[in-house]
């Protein structure tokens, strides 16, 4: 049966998709890991609806295996970790908006460091104006507010899976900050913080747990950010928002209903205090708010807990073997 598996992801990634290669990553290794029981182990799936924070972490601890779905018009990637027999999937969402409802307005980082006060809808599958491509690949995206993006994600699921996932992880931070500060004109206020606390996490996590109703969920915390960055947002803000997953999840470790909690604000923090102070700005990409690859392989390494999966030590390293006439693109650094 497993040996059935792994031929049929084999051939339905040969068949449907492209993969996504970074310039500046070093040459695949070439050696084949293999864990002792993998030819025992289910193959299992995980769903994140997250961010380019979720993206990065899979991207820089998977270098030369994440691909994307032609088929598939919403900004994602995907990886298959075949010495875990685990698939892991991740499809950005834009947050839930200004007023929490999961629509528009939300961020644009098109815009940079202005603010704009409009609620004007755009034509579903449109790029807010002046947003840059990613990548070429973007170019094929929709861009569509949280909700749309929620009830496509079964979709990406069986594309990816071929199945509804074992575990779906959530997560909201970067996105809402960024919007509440560009449409309002200033940074979060504590009654935004509080409305988002009582209101748009549950209402956000409601529509996953409602279409999701066979998968575990849990929430991921939004991990810290350097000191220096600190113009769209402030510590005390994440911290705030941590406060208060850490209030609905005393107790009982659910942030909602069935919903538990991976804290990649509690990792970071860890990190931070246990890492040299001329050494922190290693613990973040350049631009001070996605975490780098350690910190990253932890978070991963809490969703393979979950899973009852051996934990990564070091970046994966795997060989694939491209197909002829398969497209290839440069995942370029992004915002969000």
């Amino acid at each position: 049966m497993v040996a059935f598996l792994n031929y049929g992801l084999t051939w339905f990634l040969v068949s449907r998709i492209h993969f996504a290669l970074s310039l500046s990553q070093t040459p695949v290794p070439e050696f084949v890991t293999k864990s002792i029981d993998s030819e025992k182990r289910q193959f299992q799936s995980v769903l994140i609806i997250g961010s380019s924070v979720d993206r990065y972490a899979v991207g820089m601890n998977y270098p030369h295996q994440t691909f994307t779905f032609k088929s598939f018009k919403l900004q994602h990637n995907v990886v298959f970790d075949d010495k875990r027999n685990t698939g892991v999937a991740v499809l950005q969402h834009p947050g839930v908006g200004l007023n929490g409802n999961l629509e528009e307005p939300f961020w644009n980082p098109g815009i940079g460091h202005t603010t704009v006060k409009t609620n004007a809808k755009r034509p579903a599958g449109t790029k807010p104006p002046g947003t840059a491509w990613e990548s070429p690949q973007e170019a094929s995206w929709q861009y569509q507010p949280t909700y749309k993006v929620i009830q496509a994600a079964p979709e990406l699921a069986r594309t990816a899976f071929g199945q509804a996932p074992d575990l779906v992880v959530v997560e909201s931070s970067l996105w809402d900050l960024a919007t509440w500060w560009q449409q309002l004109g200033h940074r979060a206020t504590p009654k935004r913080l509080q409305h988002w606390c009582n209101h748009d996490l549950p209402y956000l996590l409601k529509n996953v747990t409602d279409i999701f109703k066979q998968s575990r969920v849990v929430f991921r915390t939004a991990p810290t950010v350097a000191l220096w960055n600190n113009e769209r947002w402030t510590q005390a803000d994440f911290d705030a928002l941590h406060d208060c997953v850490k209030r609905r999840s005393a107790g009982t470790g659910k942030v909602f209903e069935n919903v538990g909690v991976i804290d990649y604000h509690q990792i970071m923090d860890t990190l931070i205090s246990s890492t040299a102070k001329d050494s922190l700005d290693g613990l973040w990409k350049p631009d001070g708010y996605h975490p780098s690859a350690v910190p990253g392989r932890l978070y991963l390494n809490e969703i393979f807990k979950l899973l009852g999966v051996q934990p990564l030590t070091a970046p994966e390293y795997g060989r694939r073997v491209f197909g002829e006439n398969e497209d290839f693109y440069v995942e370029a650094d992004d915002v969000f």
